[in-house]
C-alpha cells in the first residue's frame, strides 16, 4: 500500500477504535479540532470485536470514512505526525510515540503539530483536555445519526423520562 502523501495543507486523520465510548471520544474531539483549524478530515472506523458496527450503521455518512485497522495502516503513514493514547498504537503503525494529550490549547497544537503541511494521525481514547468541551458538544449536536437510532432515542426519552 502506498504511503499517504504530504501536501501543502495538513489533514487530520481521526482514528476511532476500541469500544463505542472511546470511538466517540476520538471522533467528536477530532471533528472539533478539525473545524477549529479548518482541516480536511478522514475518519477511520475499523470493525472489530469491541465494535462490530460500521460507521454508517450508526451515523449518516461523513466526507470520508475508512475501515482499515492499525495493522493494515502500518507503513502507510510515514509522512504523518502520530498522536496516540499510548505507545501500543504507535508501535503497531510504525510511528514514533507522541501523546495526543500533550498540548496546552488548540493554538499550541497548531503551532507545534501543523508543520510543513504534515498530516496528523489523531488516535486518543480519552477526550484531550486541551480541546474546549464547548467545541466538542457543538460537534455532538451537528452529528446526524441513522433515523432508526434517532427515533429509538426520542421514543425512549419520551416514554421513559417524560
Amino acid at each position: 500500500m502506498a504511503a499517504m502523501k504530504s501536501s501543502d495543507r495538513s489533514h487530520l486523520l481521526i482514528y476511532c477504535d476500541g469500544g463505542f465510548g472511546n470511538r466517540l471520544n476520538a471522533f467528536f474531539t477530532g471533528l472539533a479540532l478539525a473545524r477549529a483549524l479548518d482541516l480536511p478530515v478522514t475518519v477511520f472506523w475499523p470493525r472489530n470485536n469491541w465494535c462490530q458496527a460500521g460507521f454508517t450503521d450508526i451515523f449518516l455518512p461523513a466526507p470520508a470514512v475508512d475501515e482499515r485497522s492499525l495493522r493494515t495502516l502500518a507503513g502507510s503513514l510515514d509522512n504523518c505526525l502520530g498522536l496516540f493514547h499510548d505507545a501500543l498504537g504507535a508501535d503497531t503503525v510504525g510511528l514514533p510515540f507522541a501523546s495526543a494529550y500533550d498540548y496546552a490549547s488548540i493554538d499550541d497544537f497548531a503551532a507545534r503539530a501543523l508543520q510543513e503541511g504534515r498530516s496528523v494521525f489523531f488516535y486518543p481514547a480519552l477526550m484531550p483536555a486541551w480541546i474546549p468541551i464547548e467545541l466538542v458538544v457543538a460537534e455532538m449536536q451537528r452529528c446526524a445519526y441513522q433515523p432508526f437510532i434517532r427515533d429509538s432515542v426520542v421514543d425512549f426519552i419520551t416514554k421513559r423520562l417524560g
